[in-house]
């Protein structure tokens, strides 16, 4: 009768090692498969929306060689009749168009690989709760097509009055 029990032991313990590693094969099946899965397409255009929202925001903080101006009240200074700020690369709306040019394409084009971006800078007006650019747009910057963009807008209320920009990147 021991000996009928002890092969009824090993019987049930074998079963049980088996038991065991299935599910260790399933869990291993399991978790490769998530790690193996492509990035979320909602985290995906998170990043590339916050790509153009910071980028922006850091473009217009941006301390330039004009006088240790930022590059958004250089803007604020060209959307006055006749810029008065005075650089070395003629008046504002030339200096800030020529730096915002140069920052976009180093940044964007060779640091990111976005070599389709829009960039707008306009004094505007608000439209119930949307603003929309004027006549007065003082730089517009596009290159290349694409399909998918992901944007960021920043309106500024300066002395010369609201004041718009934008960036859109390519996102595919």
């Amino acid at each position: 009768m021991a000996a009928k029990l002890n092969k009824r032991s090993q019987t049930d313990v074998l079963g049980l090692v088996i038991v065991v590693v299935l599910i260790s094969f399933v869990l291993l099946f399991a978790l490769v498969y998530i790690l193996s899965k492509p990035a979320s397409t909602t985290r995906e255009r998170y990043i590339k929306s916050e790509l153009a929202s910071n980028t922006l925001s850091t473009l217009l903080g941006t301390t330039t060689d004009c006088n240790d101006y930022e590059i958004w009240e250089l803007y604020a200074d060209c959307a006055k009749p006749g810029a008065h700020i005075s650089c070395a690369a003629g008046d504002s709306c030339q200096h800030v168009n020529s730096i915002v040019r140069d920052i976009l394409d180093r940044t964007l084009k060779q640091s990111f690989n976005r070599d389709a971006f829009k960039f707008t800078a306009c004094t505007a007006n608000r439209l119930a709760n949307e603003i929309k650019c004027t006549e007065n747009t003082m730089l517009g910057i596009s290159e290349g097509n694409c399909t998918t963009w992901y944007s960021a807008n920043q309106p500024l209320q300066s002395a010369s009055g609201l004041l718009y920009f934008r960036l859109d990147i390519c996102g595919g």
